[in-house]
């Protein structure tokens, strides 16, 4: 009797293991590792500009490049916590537009077991300046601001290596722009849509 209650206890360790593997946290995304990451992105955007003392408001659509890296923390398994730089730049007719923004970030990875894909959400929030250079039209010249935007992802991580992966996603964003002209200030406010791609290092607790 007891051999036979050793061989039921043998086999239900066999059948529960490979269950408690596809419930377990990968060490890249378990509470403790350290994210690094880098990414290009480009993204369209239709930005709405109103200036004060002038009735009604212009629309102009604008392509953009920029790069986002971040450092983010594991607090917990699965959900990472810490904060974003974006440098960012755009053409438009007539001129072109730099930026430099800088704010907290969130994402929470849902990948289990020894899976390699890793799906995520994300969040950030930004503030930061941009230059504009404008080379035609009534306000030619040099001008300067801030600007606070706030932006959600949805991407997949894949893993080359347990520390080391290569990830693509999609991004919505909403940024708004004030421009100090004096007696007439300028708020541009712009939503995009773009893909952005680049490659993450995951730190294990050691």
């Amino acid at each position: 009797m007891p051999a036979r209650r050793l061989s039921l206890l043998a086999a239900l360790s066999c059948c529960a293991a490979p269950l408690l593997a596809q419930d377990s946290i990968p060490p890249a995304i378990d509470r403790g590792s350290l994210l690094v990451s880098g990414g290009a992105s480009f993204q369209r955007q239709r930005t709405r500009i109103e200036v004060d003392g002038v009735q009604g408001s212009s629309t102009s659509t604008t392509t953009s490049l920029s790069l986002a890296p971040a450092v983010l923390f594991f607090v917990r398994p699965g959900l990472a916590l810490g904060g974003d730089v974006q440098l960012g730049y755009s053409d438009f007719g007539g001129g072109s537009a730099t930026s430099f923004a800088v704010g907290p970030a969130a994402r929470y990875y849902f990948g289990r077991g020894a899976a390699r894909t890793l799906p995520y959400l994300g969040a950030s929030a930004r503030v930061g300046r941009f230059t504009i250079e404008q080379d035609e039209g009534p306000a030619t010249g040099e001008r300067e601001g801030s600007l606070w935007g706030v932006e959600a992802t949805a991407g997949l991580t894949w893993l080359v290596s347990r520390q080391v992966g290569v990830f693509g996603e999609a991004h919505l964003g909403r940024t708004v722009q004030s421009v100090d002209q004096g007696a007439n200030d300028t708020d541009n406010t712009a939503t995009g849509f773009g893909l952005r791609f680049g490659v993450s290092a995951f730190l294990p607790r050691r």
